[in-house]
């Protein structure tokens, strides 16, 4: 009973935030904009504003490209199959989609930890899924770092599993998501060879691995690639100008 009341309240939570709108609705009505921009108007979301197509909400930012990766707006892409006109259907389908990655986040945060400390998996759950912080963040307001969070612990529970080939790709699909993970790579990689028994095939993983990852993050790109402007909401938002570029 507590395991199916523990594994149950997130779904409820995400089930009735579904049909709320977002109160901070900052980002998530600036998202479900790039979905459109992308997936109904066909327009480079890297690039192109959400002003430059009809909105009937107001939005901070609008005149901006949001600075997230490549992924991330193909991601979005749940918003094609819906009636283009219908603003209300793409906002609550799209709050649901994104819960789900918050639910299948905690399904990770439930397998590392029994991995881990066997005994304390649903109070890892309790800690995660049932925070008010992040399921009004999350389920409520629609952010996408539920499933940034998603990549990110389906690399950790990769490489707890010994599946150092496909923790890279993995990782570099948080990345693409928003940036911000890159910085999780050079730990994960280097706990990884501290802890290999098999040196040379946790080297030889890991550069299968990388090359996977990269051919991901080409593949992700090449479909919005309009050379160095491709960049240019990254430079404009100060996240490129530290490391001079």
């Amino acid at each position: 009973l507590v395991l199916i009341a523990v594994a149950l309240t997130p779904v409820v939570f995400v089930a009735i935030l579904t049909f709320m709108y977002p109160p901070q609705a900052v980002d998530f009505i600036h998202n479900l904009s790039d979905a459109r921009t992308l997936w109904v108007f066909g327009d480079n979301a890297m690039i192109v504003p959400p002003d430059a197509h009809p909105f009937p909400v107001a939005q901070s930012f609008d005149h901006e490209a949001a600075p997230y990766g490549p992924l991330w707006f193909l991601l979005l892409f749940p918003v094609k199959f819906l009636p283009a006109d219908n603003l209300q259907l793409q906002l609550h389908v799209l709050k649901l989609y994104t819960s789900l990655w918050f639910l299948g986040s905690t399904l990770l945060v439930y397998v590392i930890t029994r991995r881990l400390k066997p005994g304390r998996e649903l109070f890892a759950v309790v800690l995660y899924a049932w925070n008010p912080f992040i399921v009004i963040r999350l389920a409520g307001n629609g952010h996408n770092d539920g499933t940034l969070m998603f990549f990110a612990l389906l690399a950790i529970w990769l490489y707890l599993g010994g599946h150092h080939r496909w923790v890279l790709p993995a990782l570099a699909a948080s990345v693409l998501v928003k940036y911000v993970t890159v910085l999780a790579v050079p730990p994960l990689i280097l706990a990884g060879f501290l802890a290999a028994q098999d040196r040379r095939r946790y080297v030889l993983d890991t550069a299968i691995g990388g090359a996977l990852a990269l051919l991901l993050v080409v593949a992700s790109f090449a479909y919005f690639w309009e050379g160095s402007t491709t960049f240019d909401v990254l430079r404009d938002q100060g996240f490129m100008k530290g490391f001079g570029i």
